[in-house]
């Protein structure tokens, strides 16, 4: 599965904040060759970055781990926990059904995504239509869940705390 940083925090180097997937073949293509070269098994999460000079990808790092945004995964089709299960129990090695992730499925860490608004609200941008706009199609959190809101509430709180208590 690809996916893309939309925002981040911090800004232009930080952990993504809003994501969405993206079939890209060239970086699926360049990491499968990378890691066939070293032998490598499992799961990993390699990010590239497009060169503005030439338009080239540049690898950025590898980690021998999902992302931090597993959720993504599972809303596109794709679950990573469950298949780390089935390899380690029984040696599957795929998808049980083959199936092809979802393009175009959001995923927001709620608590980052506002630092990075936040953040970046001084220089008016995204403005706040904006940044609600921009969730509109979000269909995988980080933290929210209907069923168990208490959660984002805390770390929400946490956040509004800290910055109305700084001195």
């Amino acid at each position: 599965m690809t996916k893309q940083k939309l925002r981040q925090f911090p800004a232009g180097l930080g952990d993504g904040s809003l994501h969405r997937t993206v079939d890209v073949s060239e970086v699926r293509e360049l990491t499968t060759t990378l890691l066939g070269a070293m032998q490598y098994r499992g799961f990993v999460n390699a990010e590239f970055k497009k060169d503005s000079r030439d338009g080239q990808l540049r690898l950025i790092e590898i980690n021998p781990r999902t992302s931090m945004a597993n959720q993504i995964g599972a809303a596109a089709g794709i679950d990573f926990p469950w298949l780390g299960y089935r390899y380690l129990t029984s040696g599957a090695r795929h998808n049980e059904h083959g199936a092809e992730f979802k393009r175009d499925v959001q995923y927001v860490d709620e608590i980052l995504d506002l630092r990075a608004f936040l953040a970046l609200r001084h220089e008016g941008r995204p403005t706040t239509a904006a940044r609600l706009c921009s969730h509109a199609r979000t269909r995988a959190f980080a933290v929210w869940s209907t069923r168990d809101p208490l959660p984002f509430a805390a770390q929400a709180w946490g956040l509004i705390n800290r910055r109305t208590t700084r001195p």
